[in-house]
């Protein structure tokens, strides 16, 4: 049975991902920086300082999902994201290569990487990016490449879930008659967060390597997408 180990046990993609790897009969282990979690599978390991990680089993797949993902945040913090989403991801890449040569690494990086100024891009294209977050998700796939050639990179678009917060707000803020404000010039191709868990695991069973971009089939602008939910939940526009 196969070792994986799932960086960021908390992350939505990893709460999706683990059960079915499992069934998939994978030996999964994941890490959270909460001490009172850690358990037989579940093993302590803070972003900031990964210095302090050690462990003896040895893994055959790593799964990094564990990142500082909120724009924002990264521009307020640089020092912090370049620690969290550059340094810690190549620290904990070398570590565990140094345990096993042949392990395959799977890093979830961003369409952030590119600048936006086109629907999509291809795998070929160069990174171009404009924020923090999508600058330092571009130097980690950049130095990774150069380090391991048991390499797959999934760059993602927005990944929704039933439980998005933004889109729970709006529901919640419509079916009590109180207006909402999406944007119409932010845009967005949404991806259900199962078929980024699919494309996860056919990667890891069929050990593929390489680039690879998932999105939705469409670009829409966040006030397109208000336009659907009120459809979908039957809802006054």
């Amino acid at each position: 049975m196969k070792k994986v180990l799932v960086l960021g046990g908390s992350s939505k993609i990893a709460q999706a991902l683990i059960p079915q790897l499992r069934k998939k009969s994978f030996d999964v282990y994941t890490t959270t920086r909460h001490k009172h979690q850690v358990s037989l599978n579940f093993l302590y390991l803070d972003l900031v300082d990964v210095v302090s990680f050690k462990t003896d089993i040895k893994f055959d797949s790593l799964i990094l999902c564990a990142s500082l993902t909120k724009i924002h945040d990264c521009e307020m913090n640089v020092g912090l994201s370049g620690q969290i989403n550059y340094r810690a991801q190549i620290q904990l890449v070398e570590y565990f290569k140094s345990q096993n040569p042949n392990i395959h690494v799977l890093f979830l990086s961003t369409n952030a990487v590119f600048d936006g100024k086109k629907p999509f891009y291809d795998v070929t294209d160069k990174p171009c990016p404009k924020t923090v977050y999508g600058l330092h998700k571009a130097m980690t796939e950049e130095k990774l490449q150069t380090m391991h050639p048991a390499l797959s990179i999934i760059r993602l678009t927005k990944v929704l879930t039933p439980n998005f917060p933004l889109l729970k707000t709006w529901i919640h803020d419509l079916e009590n008659k109180k207006p909402i404000y999406p944007f119409a010039d932010v845009w967005l191709a949404p991806i259900a967060i199962n078929q980024v868990v699919d494309l996860i695991i056919r990667i890891l069973v069929d050990e593929r390597y390489g680039l690879f971009h998932i999105s939705g089939q469409e670009e829409i602008s966040y006030y397109r997408l208000a336009q659907e939910i009120c459809h979908w939940h039957g809802l006054d526009e």
